[in-house]
């Protein structure tokens, strides 16, 4: 198995707000163009006229970049919420330096309390396009069973009942672009076909709610289970 691309990750993190707010409180405005001017965003949030007493309860930053130990790094999105913060980036890795950058700044030019927080966690969601050196459903695997079943219940010789998804998780489904914290601590590992890749070149799109890395560990321990 290798990895062909790593996508569009988060790390994130949930915080209990009251603690971590700073304490002289804040106007939402400032924090918007705090963030807004912290790594040059090109898309920042915009409170519409006659609004500005409102707390909006997502605030999405796109577009920007970070310097950090003299080496920089694109952000694909920031996100503040309510119970926390949300940054996609390149690899869990990458966003979770950058995740790292963007709480300790809240808190040294802003006055929130994040560092010191003990309620606070990290979470992770990778995705990425890997290929496989051969294909999931083995012959004799209860993946290929079950596309044989469907192919002799429902004849259908043009197009076959192969693998296109797979998912695990608990409670409901939940759409990949909800951007809350909930959304992130819940969401499934997915493995399925990389669209418009032919079916014989095991090439596939995985998510899990793990760092890249992991991510990877996991793919390959579950290649190995396949194929051997």
């Amino acid at each position: 198995m290798k990895m062909i691309v790593a996508m569009q990750s988060i790390a994130a993190i949930s915080v209990l707000s009251d603690t971590v707010m700073p304490e002289n409180g804040l106007l939402q405005q400032d924090l918007i163009n705090f963030v807004g001017d912290l790594y040059n965003f090109a898309v920042k949030p915009q409170i519409p006229p006659g609004m500005a007493g409102q707390v909006f309860p997502v605030l999405l930053y796109q577009a920007g970049k970070a310097t950090i130990n003299d080496s920089t790094y694109p952000i694909n999105q920031i996100a503040v919420v309510q119970n926390g913060d949300i940054v996609t980036a390149s690899s869990t890795e990458v966003a979770d330096l950058i995740l790292d950058d963007f709480l300790s700044k809240l808190d040294s030019g802003l006055g929130y309390k994040i560092g010191a927080s003990k309620h606070k966690k990290k979470m992770y969601v990778s995705n990425m396009v890997v290929q496989f050196d051969r294909p999931i459903e083995q012959p004799d695997s209860l993946i290929s069973k079950i596309g044989n079943l469907l192919d002799k219940k429902i004849p259908r010789p043009e197009k076959p009942f192969n693998l296109k998804r797979l998912a695990f998780g608990s409670g409901d489904f939940t759409m990949a672009q909800v951007i809350t914290i909930e959304a992130i601590e819940n969401a499934d590992f997915i493995i399925e076909r990389r669209a418009a890749a032919d079916y014989s070149e095991n090439i596939y799109f995985s998510s899990a709610p793990a760092t890249t890395s992991e991510h990877l560990k996991i793919l390959a321990q579950i290649e190995d289970e396949i194929l051997n």
